[in-house]
Formats: structure tokens, C-alpha cells, sequence
């Protein structure tokens, strides 16, 4: 949490529990510098209106087709290379045992180099989670926000996603990033 929200949450705080326990002639100078307070949160809240809305029509569709561009480009990398090692493998025909054999070795390297674009495809399916809770909590955002200016608010109630569980929990976040680190 930063510091302005921080300040922010602690003076509403402040104040809700200072008008409380305020004796009536102090609750009017406490009315007032929540009226302040509101007068300079207002005009951030407003300024959040158009996010939510600008993050879902233009962000998010863009965030997610660079990943499926980067997942197919993967995908047709890692195809391109099983075919070579393929077109290798016939080669060989006819060489030396030894070359023959530290050749094939090199074509079973390539196989097994080849597995990257699993994982790749598992980090973009972990980032296109990661943007869903990110859209839920925007989403939420303001809808609370909205409830906020409704008169007749009785408390919105707002859940972050990270609250949420997932189908694939199991997985334990998708692939390590251990190999990023360092």
C-alpha cells in the first residue's frame, strides 16, 4: 500500500472513530473535514471512471492477442526445429558408426530442446490468468466505486481476486521462473 492511500485510509478511519466518540458541539468540525477529505478523493475516483472500460475494450484484447502472437510464433519455432532434427535423421544413412552416432545424439539434443515451447506456452497461459484477476479486480473496483454515489449504499463488498480459487491451483502457479532469477 502506499503512502497516499495509506493517509487516506487512516484519516477516514480517524474520523469515523473521532465523530463517534466526539461530544455533538465537536461533530460539526469533524462532518467538515470529511467534506475536504471527500472534495479530494472525488475528483480521483472520477478520474478511474474511464479505466475500467478503456482497460477492457482496448488493454486487455491487446495484452491478449501479443500473447497468442508470442505462443504461436513459439508453437511454429519449436515445429521448425522437430522438422529439421526429422529431415536430419535419414541423413545419416550411410556414415561412419561414430559420426553416425554423435550426429544422432545432436538430433536427440534438438528433440529435447524443442520442449521450450510447452513451457512458454504454460508462463503466457499463467500471464492470461494473471490478467483475468486483474480484469476481475478492475471490474469490482468499480462497481464498488459505483455503489459508492449510490444514495441508498448499504456497503458494497469488494473481494480481490487473489481471494479467488482457481481450477488449475494444483499447478502451483504454472512453470518456475527459477531459470529467470539470476
Amino acid at each position: 500500500m502506499d503512502n497516499v492511500q495509506t493517509s487516506v485510509i487512516s484519516a477516514i478511519k480517524e474520523a469515523h472513530e473521532a465523530i463517534k466518540s466526539a461530544p455533538d458541539r465537536k461533530k460539526a468540525e469533524l462532518v467538515d473535514f470529511i467534506v475536504r477529505l471527500l472534495k479530494k478523493i472525488v475528483p480521483v475516483a472520477e478520474q478511474f471512471g474511464d479505466i475500467p472500460q478503456n482497460y477492457a475494450t482496448k488493454i486487455q484484447p491487446m495484452m491478449l492477442r501479443q500473447l497468442k502472437a508470442a505462443e504461436k510464433r513459439t508453437e511454429q519455432a519449436a515445429d521448425n526445429f522437430l522438422t529439421i532434427a526429422e529431415d536430419l535423421t535419414p541423413m545419416l544413412d550411410g556414415l561412419p558408426e561414430a559420426r553416425k552416432n554423435e550426429i544422432q545424439e545432436k538430433i536427440n539434443e534438438i528433440f529435447e530442446t524443442s520442449s521450450f515451447q510447452d513451457l512458454v506456452a504454460q508462463h503466457l497461459n499463467e500471464i492470461k490468468l494473471l490478467i483475468d484477476d486483474l480484469t476481475y479486480d478492475i471490474e469490482g473496483l468499480q462497481e464498488t466505486l459505483m455503489e459508492l454515489g449510490n444514495t441508498s449504499w448499504q456497503g458494497a463488498e469488494f473481494k480481490r481476486s487473489v481471494q479467488q480459487k482457481r481450477s488449475d491451483a494444483h499447478l502451483l502457479n504454472g512453470p518456475s521462473t527459477d531459470v529467470l532469477e539470476g
